[in-house]
C-alpha cells in the first residue's frame, strides 16, 4: 500500500503534459492570429434617419498580415492587418 507522499508523487507522474508542436514539422504557422481585431460600423438605415431602432451594424474581423515569401512566416510575426473578413449576409444570394 502506498504512503500519501508516494500516491500524491505517482499521480503527478501519470498527469504529465507534454507539449508538442505538430504544426512546425508542416511548415505552417497561424502567427496571424496573435494579431486580431474585431470592427462594428453602425450606419443609420436609407430613408429612415432620426429614427431610433432602425440603425444597421456591420461587423469585420481583422487578423495580422502574413509574410510574403513562404520561407519566412514560421519566424514572422504579424504587424499591420490583413483586408477585413465580413461575414456573409444571411439570405443574400
Amino acid at each position: 500500500m502506498l504512503n500519501s507522499d508516494e500516491a500524491s508523487s505517482s499521480a503527478d507522474e501519470d498527469d504529465r503534459v507534454i507539449d508538442v508542436d505538430c504544426v512546425m514539422s508542416l511548415g505552417v504557422a497561424f502567427h496571424e492570429l496573435q494579431l486580431m481585431r474585431v470592427e462594428r460600423h453602425n450606419a443609420p438605415a436609407e430613408g429612415r434617419q432620426g429614427r431610433p431602432g432602425n440603425d444597421t451594424s456591420s461587423r469585420r474581423l481583422l487578423l495580422g498580415d502574413v509574410h510574403t515569401e513562404p520561407s519566412q512566416r514560421v519566424v514572422y510575426r504579424p504587424m499591420g492587418f490583413q483586408p477585413a473578413l465580413v461575414p456573409r449576409q444571411v439570405g443574400y444570394t
